[in-house]
């Protein structure tokens, strides 16, 4: 199939480009979604790729299919001299590919789809997750990727090939990308609830006050409804399940290009408009990141009641830990708040802290380059976890979709505690490191460069990590300031 794409490259009118990428979609549809085996639940060594077309004796003479097949074998089992990983780090590097710094042409724009496309198709261990062929998702990229002139369309010819992986991963980029979306932001976050527009925080209270309020709904921005603003943005970013999807949907709503916005809401059934004063997304960052660390300073914990105390653990840090979990230890129930992104090292404290010893929690997929298409599996650590002292009571552990990536790796952690309760919402579904991949023209985009999978091999892409106690927010909830996981977590705590 690959085999065609000239064709449609040089296809002189739309009719007949058409014409061959009908084709094209036929031959594909008569295969298996993605041509390799599916890994699931049975998840040893598998293959993403099939190469059946090379044997299309129809397209192909016998002397065309020798050579596609020796230079296929000929490249297997070694290391080549153009992509490269380490093992089971799952992080692929591209190595002596020519580096395009400036804006690319039309041939050079193709180059670069051309190599995410095999990029993807050999060595993406979540390819099976797709919810359409990555043929096809190529056939349907040229046609944009040819006509992508200008800075603004190529960023968005590229984010919506990404936005086909549905990686939550792939869409941390285009966030930040100020030729897709603007740069600015009110001092607020919202989620979408049953198609309701709701805001859900503050970001930084210290700003001053502009006159939004939690629970307030969104109806406009800058006069345009945000329904259609939200759902004509969605085709650049995507989460791999409704939260995380309606987290990025959300994000990209209030990346504004201008330093004020008109909001038009809806508060306690009055209809009102404010003017936003925005930040840059940066500053707004930079300044949540500022309040976490001096609450660093602060008690992490509080007791809420003689044998219930809850941890937050988003300013948490292996400096900080023990001085904040040794008061604490003598409780029956200790809620752990993971609805963040914890220290990077804070794992270990975690686990000695609250996992029997000699725990072993899961399983990891990566891409073997040695052979285009083949992927392994291991287990995630060299090392097992825990600690005989680890402590003997029930812990509950709250989440929600900014529990991501480490964050639900060290929940998996955690849960080999059998005493562990998960409450919350689904977290964000892109579990594992990330790989980096640039574009020419230096457009750095990122997609999950390992599979994480419980000991009974339950995938984590797109799903998320376990939840025992599904809780989620409510429009009802927010305006009346109820923390809804956190009371679900009480009530499990008081009945234990």
């Amino acid at each position: 199939m690959i085999r065609s794409i000239p064709q449609a490259i040089q296809a002189q009118d739309t009719k007949t480009f058409h014409a061959v990428i009908n084709n094209l979609i036929a031959s594909i549809r008569k295969n298996s979604l993605n041509g390799g085996t599916n890994p699931y639940p049975d998840i040893k060594d598998y293959n993403l790729i099939n190469n059946d077309w090379m044997q299309d004796s129809i397209c192909l003479n016998r002397d065309i299919q020798r050579k596609l097949e020796n230079i296929f074998h000929s490249h297997s089992g070694k290391i080549n001299h153009f992509i490269y990983n380490k093992s089971d780090i799952g992080t692929i590097r591209l190595t002596n590919e020519p580096v395009y710094p400036e804006f690319p042409d039309e041939t050079i724009r193709l180059v670069g789809l051309f190599r995410y496309w095999n990029m993807i198709n050999y060595f993406y261990v979540s390819k099976n997750y797709m919810d359409k062929s990555w043929d096809e998702a190529l056939y349907d990229a040229i046609p944009r990727f040819r006509v992508a002139d200008a800075d603004t369309t190529y960023r968005q010819s590229i984010y919506r090939l990404t936005n086909e992986l549905r990686d939550t991963h792939a869409s941390i980029p285009p966030t930040i990308d100020t030729y897709v979306f603007g740069s600015y932001r009110p001092n607020f976050r919202m989620n979408c609830i049953n198609d309701t527009f709701i805001i859900h925080k503050i970001r930084v209270p210290q700003l001053p006050s502009q006159d939004f309020q939690i629970g307030d709904i969104v109806l406009k921005v800058d006069n345009n409804a945000i329904r259609g603003l939200y759902d004509n943005l969605l085709q650049y970013v995507c989460g791999g399940n409704k939260w995380s999807n309606q987290s990025f949907g959300c994000n990209a709503v209030l990346s504004r290009s201008d330093t004020t916005t008109v909001f038009t809401l809806l508060r306690m059934n009055d209809t009102i408009t404010v003017k936003s004063r925005n930040h840059t997304a940066y500053d707004l960052f930079q300044q949540e990141l500022n309040i976490e660390k001096q609450n660093r300073k602060n008690k992490l914990y509080k007791w809420v009641n003689n044998s219930i105390v809850y941890f937050n653990l988003e300013s948490a840090t292996p400096k900080n830990f023990n001085k904040n979990y040794k008061p604490i230890q003598s409780a029956a129930v200790i809620i752990l708040d993971l609805r963040c992104y914890p220290n990077g090292r804070l794992i270990a404290n975690l686990t000695d802290a609250f996992v029997p010893p000699d725990s072993f929690f899961a399983y990891t997929t990566y891409p073997d380059t040695r052979f285009p298409g083949m992927v392994r599996y291991c287990k995630s650590t060299s090392r097992k976890i825990g600690d005989k002292k680890y402590f003997k009571g029930r812990v509950i552990v709250l989440v929600n979709e900014y529990t991501a990536s480490y964050a639900e790796y060290t929940v998996m952690a955690l849960q080999a505690n059998p005493n562990i309760i998960t409450v919350g919402n689904s977290m964000s579904g892109a579990d594992g490191n990330v790989t980096f991949f640039e574009f020419p023209g230096k457009v750095t985009t990122t997609f999950s460069g390992i599979g994480i999978y419980y000991l009974d091999l339950t995938p984590t892409q797109r799903v998320g990590v376990r939840i025992d106690q599904l809780t989620e927010p409510t429009i009802e909830s927010i305006q009346n300031n109820i923390d809804t996981v956190y009371e679900q977590a009480l009530i499990i705590a008081k009945e234990l």
